[in-house]
C-alpha cells in the first residue's frame, strides 16, 4: 500500500509533520482520534510513534477541560473499568485508549530517511532530538551530507541551525513542513532544504521518501559546486581541479595530491610533514610525535579493546534514560580511544611504528613535487602557481599573493 502525504490535514502523515514542528512532539488524543481507525493503525505500524499510558487525562466532556486522575475498578465480568471524576458529571466512564498518548520519535524519522534513501554512515544526533545527521548520499562521486531537523523556525531555531557542522561537502536538510524561508542559517553557503510534507508516503508499513525531487536537488547542489573558480576536489580515484575559472581537468589521486589539498585548505598555515602524513592516512596526528618506536604497547592496546564495549554499553544506557550530557561525555572517551587504536595499528592490526621527522620531510616533499609535475602536465598555469606558492620542508606551507578561495 502506498499512502501519499499531502497539503491537507486529512492525511495521517500531515499530522506527524505538523506535530514534529512543536517543541514536544506529542500527538494530542483529540487530534489522534480524528483520524480513521485505518489511518491510526497505519501510523502505529510505521514505527515512528512511542505509546505512553497516562494516569491523568483532560476531561472529554467539560468545556473547561480540567484534568483528573484515572480510576480503575475491577468489574464482575473480569474487565477493568476506567473513569475520572468531573464536577459537572460526577463520574465519566472512559476507554483505555483515551489514556494513551503518542510521542513521535525524531530519531526514528531520521533513521527512516536514511533507510529510504539508502544513505551511508551512522545516524546520530547533532543537537538533542531536534537535529540529526542521516548519512551520506553519493552523486557522481561527490558525497552529500543529509540531515533532518525539526522546529528550526522556532525562537531557538537559530541556535539549533548553528549546530550544523561546517563542511566542504554539499549539505541538504529535511524538515517536516515549515517554510525554508523562515529558517536562519548563519553561514555563507546555507544547505538546501526539502519538506517531508508532500514528499513522503508509507509503503509496506515503512516510511519512504519520494526520490525524484530529492535526486534533482542533490544534482543541482553537486553541479553548482562542481565548477567554482578555483577547485581542488577528490572524485573517487582522481582529483578534479581548475584555476582561475578554467575548464576542470582530472589528475590521478596520490598522496602528494592529498598533501596539496590540505595546504590549500589552510593557506599561510605551516603544517608539519608528520601531520600531513597522519592526516592523509587518517590515523590522527595527536599521537604522532616524530620519534621512532611503538605508539602504545601491547598491554595498553588490550586494555583499550576491553574498555570499549563497557563504554559503549554505558553510552547506550545513558541514551535510553535521556542523559544526553553523559552520552556526549562517553562519546568523547570512545572517540579518543578509537583514535588512539587507529593511529597505533596498521590494517593488519599490528602495532604501528611512529614516523621519523626526517623521513617524513623527505617523503612529503617528494610526493608534493611529483604531484605538481603531474598537475603541470594537465594544467600548466595551476602547476606554475603551486610551484611558486608552496614551500616544502619540515613544515610545508601554501602562500599566495592573491586571496584565493579554494573549493576542496
Amino acid at each position: 500500500m502506498w499512502l501519499n502525504g499531502g497539503s491537507k490535514m486529512n492525511e495521517p502523515l500531515d499530522l506527524i509533520w505538523a506535530v514534529l514542528e512543536s517543541p514536544e512532539p506529542i500527538i494530542a488524543n483529540s487530534a489522534w482520534h480524528r483520524l480513521s481507525k485505518a489511518d491510526r493503525a497505519l501510523l502505529d505500524s510505521v514505527g515512528l510513534l512511542k505509546r505512553h499510558v497516562l494516569n491523568e487525562i483532560q476531561c472529554p466532556v467539560c468545556s473547561d477541560g480540567h484534568r483528573s486522575p484515572v480510576h480503575e475498578v475491577d468489574c464482575p465480568s473480569g474487565e477493568i473499568q476506567y473513569s475520572i471524576e468531573c464536577p459537572a458529571e460526577l463520574q465519566i466512564i472512559i476507554e483505555q485508549e483515551q489514556r494513551v498518548t503518542r510521542r513521535i520519535e525524531p530519531k526514528r524519522v531520521a533513521e527512516s530517511i536514511s533507510c529510504s534513501l539508502e544513505l551511508t554512515g551512522d545516524v546520530r544526533s547533532i543537537s538533542g532530538d531536534r537535529f540529526y545527521f542521516c548519512g551520506y548520499y553519493e552523486y557522481r562521486d561527490v558525497r552529500v551530507e543529509i540531515y533532518f531537523g525539526r522546529g528550526l523556525n522556532q525562537n531557538d531555531g537559530a541556535q539549533i541551525t548553528s549546530s550544523l557542522p561546517k563542511s566542504f561537502l554539499p549539505q541538504l536538510v529535511w524538515v517536516p513542513q515549515c517554510s525554508s524561508k523562515n529558517i536562519l542559517w548563519d553561514m555563507e553557503n546555507p544547505p538546501a532544504v526539502l519538506l517531508l510534507a508532500g514528499m513522503t508516503g508509507v509503503d509496506h508499513i515503512r516510511l519512504v521518501v519520494h526520490r525524484e525531487v530529492f535526486v534533482s536537488t542533490v544534482r543541482e547542489l553537486v553541479l553548482n559546486r562542481a565548477h567554482p573558480e578555483h577547485m581542488f576536489v577528490k572524485r573517487g580515484a582522481t582529483w578534479e581541479i581548475c584555476y582561475q575559472g578554467s575548464v576542470p581537468v582530472s589528475v590521478k589521486a596520490s598522496k602528494g595530491m592529498s598533501y596539496i589539498a590540505q595546504l590549500l585548505e589552510f593557506p599561510r598555515r605551516s603544517i608539519s610533514s608528520v601531520e600531513l602524513q597522519t592526516i592523509e592516512a587518517n590515523i590522527g596526528p595527536r599521537a604522532m610525535r616524530g620519534s621512532k618506536g611503538e605508539i602504545i604497547d601491547i598491554h595498553a592496546k588490550e586494555e583499550y579493546e576491553k574498555l570499549l564495549p563497557t563504554l559503549r554499553a554505558s553510552q547506550e544506557q545513558a541514551r535510553v534514560v535521556g542523559d544526553m550530557k553523559n552520552v556526549d561525555s562517553l562519546n568523547e572517551q570512545i572517540q579518543a580511544i578509537e583514535d588512539q587504536l587507529r593511529c597505533s595499528t596498521n590494517i593488519r592490526g599490528e602495532l604501528r611504528k611512529q614516523l621519523d621527522c626526517e623521513s617524513a620531510r623527505t617523503s612529503v616533499t617528494n610526493a608534493i613535487n611529483t604531484a605538481i609535475k603531474n598537475i603541470t602536465k594537465e594544467h600548466q598555469e595551476l602547476g606554475v602557481h603551486l610551484r611558486n606558492s608552496i614551500s616544502t620542508g619540515h613544515n610545508p606551507v601554501y602562500q599566495s599573493d592573491s586571496n584565493i578561495l579554494w573549493v576542496i
